[in-house]
């Protein structure tokens, strides 16, 4: 069961990855998030929250809660089950964030500002600096160092 579900995520991903096909590949962007969110170290974030975020990208339950509803994997993993599994971690991250990408229309400035301040923040026109942290740390792509107009 657990194969079936590692092999559909990585069909899943392949056939929604949407970002690949612009200036910058998902693997850089989720290695920039990575750096950002934790220095690249395996941790538990935000523990005095309800919902703790977990691993190298700080993912949280509802953002798991989600992928795993939207791909067909309800139940599969919780949040705290990412701990220690950096495929995983890098897996769900990337399936979310394309959720992310389709819930703002391909806007990848938004979807990745929302990957930090939460859908409905974004949505409610709250902004941050996130974008442009991540923005900073992606190396070898074409997106790196350019200006956004």
């Amino acid at each position: 069961m657990k194969r079936r579900i590692i092999v559909s995520i990585i069909a899943l991903t392949l056939s929604h990855n949407v970002i690949a096909k612009e200036d910058f590949s998902m693997k850089s962007i989720l290695v920039a998030m990575a750096k950002v969110e934790t220095n690249n170290r395996d941790i538990v974030g935000d523990k005095h929250l309800k919902n703790k975020a977990y691993g190298v990208l700080q993912m949280r339950q509802p953002a798991v809660d989600d992928v795993n509803r939207i791909y067909g994997f309800s139940g599969v993993h919780k949040a705290n089950d990412l701990k220690g599994n950096r495929s995983m971690q890098f897996k769900y991250a990337e399936l979310y964030l394309n959720i992310l990408i389709k819930e703002f229309n391909g806007n990848k400035k938004l979807a990745i500002m929302a990957y930090n301040l939460g859908i409905k923040n974004v949505k409610n026109g709250k902004r941050n600096d996130y974008y442009n942290k991540v923005k900073k740390h992606i190396k070898g792509d074409r997106w790196y160092g350019k200006k956004d107009s």
